[in-house]
């Protein structure tokens, strides 16, 4: 048994390999790699265990209402599972290019089948440049075993995410890149793409959360801010007020003075 518990699953797809490891409190799924790709806790599968998905559903918070979210790499299916069981009143849809992760997602990391929950086996960019429908939050986290794959922060793909957005939509980004001049181009093709409408927030493990908003960075106020973190963390189990204080501190700049009056030092 390794660090990441007992070998499971395993199985070879044409992209190569998935495994499921189990240490009988988590279970987690990895691309044949060290790296955990998902993890789920055994006894509370709803709750974002990895820091950069607690980041991640920051997010929510952002858009006026959230009544359809979209999920680009699927993986375990963690943040389909908390979006599902903690917002009753959003539609999902999860679009993965690997047939065998989304069965492994069903089997064994309790991805559920209901009306609210739509699964794709598909390319994310061909997702996004023909549908139709916009999305109050678009979650990005596309990665394979060689780290995040380059397609999440083109220009077109971002181009494709915001046109799918709604007018107060989000794009959600998860970005992780040890080299530091790759991690400034993705920051400035999502800057780029979304005219400097775009927060950063660093987190524990090398991820770096991307907010890329259609239109404008909303006007927030940051005792509020917090507190609804708070509220909605206190209801996910997960420090998200630490996580909006961090977001709020990286970008003080820019929440205080907007993008195009910040200049900095």
């Amino acid at each position: 048994m390794d660090s990441l518990g007992k070998l499971t699953y395993r199985v070879r797809d044409d992209r190569g390999w998935i495994e499921v490891r189990d240490d009988g409190w988590r279970r987690t799924l990895s691309f044949g790699t060290p790296a955990e790709q998902s993890c789920m806790s055994r006894l509370t599968p709803f709750r974002l265990e990895h820091v950069y998905t607690q980041a991640m559903i920051l997010g929510t918070l952002f858009p006026s209402h959230l009544h359809s979210a979209a999920i680009l790499g699927l993986g375990g299916g963690g943040l389909a599972r908390a979006l599902l069981h903690f917002f009753p009143a959003c539609q999902v849809v999860a679009v993965e290019n690997r047939e065998q992760v989304v069965a492994i997602a069903r089997r064994f990391f309790d991805l559920p089948r209901c009306e609210r929950l739509r699964v794709m086996v598909a390319d994310a960019e061909t997702y996004i440049a023909e549908n139709r429908r916009t999305h109050d939050v678009i979650f990005a986290d596309l990665y394979g075993a060689e780290g995040m794959v380059e397609q999440q922060v083109e220009q077109h793909f971002l181009g494709h995410c915001r046109h799918c957005l709604a007018p107060t939509g989000v794009l959600v980004a998860n970005l992780w890149n040890q080299d530091f001049k790759r991690a400034r181009a993705a920051h400035q093709a999502l800057a780029t793409a979304f005219d400097g409408q775009l927060l950063l927030v660093a987190v524990q493990g090398g991820n770096s959360i991307a907010f890329a908003f259609r239109d404008r960075i909303p006007s927030l106020q940051r005792k509020a801010f917090f507190a609804r973190s708070q509220a909605l963390g206190l209801r996910l189990t997960i420090p998200l007020q630490r996580l909006a204080r961090n977001l709020w501190f990286q970008n003080a700049g820019v929440l205080q003075y907007g993008w195009k009056n910040w200049q900095p030092a």
